[in-house]
């Protein structure tokens, strides 16, 4: 046994576990309440730095750019980037996008704030719906604490900001997970009601529709596993499969049929062949990572609370024979398990369990005793507090050095993060469990404020593309000139320019270039020798007009992109 320590708290009575646990019982009298100030929480990490930050290389720009090709050309089925198909995923994202983008009133031209709401909202419902699936479970104060430590949690705050599938994804697995733990729970002989089930096969419906089979792994080895683990599959007659199959497949099978028709055997070879089976089997581009991967990632992704996940574990492993913590367990180890030995591993993969992590976590918090006086659990807040305060000053130092502002409300907000995170980490070392989650759940508040809201669109470095169509659109000499690329191909510029820009190599370009009628090239730097080089060889005349610097997310790497016209002769000479 660890030996105990002393629990003896000289902490400020405002801030210890009894006043944050009165606060907690204050929040969670009513539903209504508890759900407004998780609203309010998740607002203040999800909505900082939405139309701010520019699009994100490669996979948030290639969405969105795919959705607005949908609004210009009308086509709703067919998925295309520029002249490409896109059949990696479904269509269920780019359709909420479109939706978004309408209803927004902007349409073809809606700015990336628009498609990003979709992640937003979805980040929205996971949070609301972490606190539904966790009611029939342990209650109230443990449902709140688990949707406050998703809402201030890293990977779904960086998700929510990010206009693809994976907030959405969230949501639809937290919510056939919600229907599942009720079924699961319910006294023997007991059905849910036909509502409640049928959103079990609409949550599964809507995930498939979104990111293909991923739902049915979530749902399909958490209930597998709690029938072998109990050997009985009784319980599962409740979700109602007569009437929420076909439920589901109204859902899903429309628009399956409909890209059949399109595309024949292309979406079906694209998204199973060459993605899905892709991934089992190799480090699809480049994002390969050994077993534990995901483990040692989600001590950074799951912060501020990742650091109780030892001290959650340990009591869950042992609590495992009571029925919430087993389902817990079973919709956390399994699908952890397939995704550290799935070969290709990226850092959202795990999203759909963390909801599990942050219900074990908060049930440690809310019954500190389990693990009071443990040494390790005494010092888990540094390593937070730590992160939290590196975070932020590097923050303030990157604005410093690449844009040469200093941002007093982000040196400000740096300073209340790191205050507050150095006193979660004292809260923990008096055994303040409650209160060390509380001041670090304010600390990821103020640093997702800074970081999100200040720092990063203050950052223009990275938002090389925008700045592009921004030149572009000062010194062409039309309205709307026809465009060329060379060396910088990031879909981030298809969305800042034209969906028609053509995307070439420097001997196309400076062809291009030399054609009819009002046309720009945009040359990076490496490729500019070989470009200048062929339009000598066409007699092309041209003229470097600016050049934009700056920071490719794509490839993480510093560029800088030539923007060139031709001239006439009289010109040139």
């Amino acid at each position: 046994m660890p030996e105990k320590l002393p629990t003896t708290s000289t902490l400020p009575s405002c801030i210890d576990d009894q006043a944050i646990s009165r606060v907690i019982g204050w929040a969670t009298a009513t539903h209504l309440r508890a759900v407004a100030l998780l609203v309010l929480i998740a607002a203040t990490c999800f909505l900082p730095g939405l139309a701010g930050i520019a699009p994100v290389d490669r996979d948030e720009a290639r969405f969105v750019q795919a959705t607005r090709q949908m609004l210009e050309t009308g086509d709703f089925v067919d998925i295309r980037l520029q002249d490409e198909p896109r059949y990696k995923k479904p269509i269920g994202i780019y359709w909420l996008q479109a939706a978004a983008a309408t209803v927004t009133g902007q349409g073809a031209s809606a700015p990336i704030w628009a498609y990003r709401l979709v992640s937003v909202l979805g980040g929205f419902a996971a949070v609301l719906l972490t606190y539904w699936a966790a009611l029939p479970l342990f209650g109230r104060r443990v449902g709140f604490i688990a949707a406050a430590a998703m809402a201030t949690s890293l990977l779904l705050t960086v998700e929510a900001h990010l206009a693809k599938t994976d907030a959405v994804l969230l949501a639809t697995v937290v919510l056939a997970q919600g229907v599942l733990a009720r079924a699961y729970v319910a006294p023997q002989g007991e059905r849910l009601s036909l509502p409640v089930a049928m959103l079990f096969w609409f949550g599964l419906g809507l995930g498939i529709l979104v990111k293909g089979p991923i739902v049915v792994m979530v749902v399909a080895l958490t209930a597998t596993s709690l029938a072998i683990a109990d050997r009985r599959i009784g319980w599962l007659s409740g979700l109602r499969p007569a009437l929420g199959v076909p439920l589901a497949l109204l859902i899903v099978l429309p628009w399956f049929l409909a890209i059949l028709s399109i595309s024949g055997t292309g979406f079906f070879s694209a998204s199973i062949g060459g993605d899905l089976l892709d991934k089992l089997a190799t480090g699809q581009e480049s994002h390969w990572g050994p077993p534990g991967y995901h483990l040692v990632l989600a001590f950074i992704l799951f912060l501020p609370m990742a650091v109780l996940l030892p001290s959650a574990i340990v009591p869950a492993w042992r609590l495992r024979r009571q029925a919430a913590v087993r389902f817990c367990l079973a919709w956390l180890l399994p699908t952890w398990l397939v995704f550290e030995l799935v070969a290709t591993k990226l850092p959202h993969y795990t999203l759909p369990l963390y909801p599990a992590l942050a219900i074990l976590v908060a049930v440690v918090v809310d019954r500190s005793r389990l693990v009071t006086g443990l040494w390790w659990t005494r010092l888990a807040a540094f390593p937070a507090a730590l992160m939290l305060a590196a975070a932020m000053i590097a923050g303030v130092v990157l604005l410093d050095l690449h844009e040469g502002i200093v941002s007093v409300p982000a040196l400000v907000l740096a300073f209340a993060a790191i205050c507050l995170a150095f006193g979660a980490a004292r809260a923990g070392w008096h055994d303040q469990l409650q209160a060390a989650g509380a001041l670090l759940a304010g600390g990821a508040i103020v640093a997702a404020t800074g970081l999100f809201g200040i720092i990063l669109p203050e950052a223009t470095a990275f938002q090389l593309s925008p700045r592009i169509a921004a030149t572009v659109a000062r010194v062409s000499p039309c309205p709307a000139p026809d465009l060329v690329s060379t060396g910088y191909d990031e879909p981030s510029l298809v969305f800042a320019t034209d969906t028609g820009i053509r995307l070439a190599d420097p001997r196309s370009a400076a062809d291009f270039l030399g054609g009819p009628g009002c046309r720009l090239a945009l040359v990076e730097a490496r490729k500019e020798h070989a470009f200048l080089q062929r339009a000598g060889r066409r007699a092309i005349a041209v003229e470097k007009v600016e050049t934009v610097a700056g920071m490719s997310l794509g490839r993480f790497e510093p560029l800088g992109v030539g923007i060139y016209r031709a001239v006439s002769q009289s010109e040139a000479q």
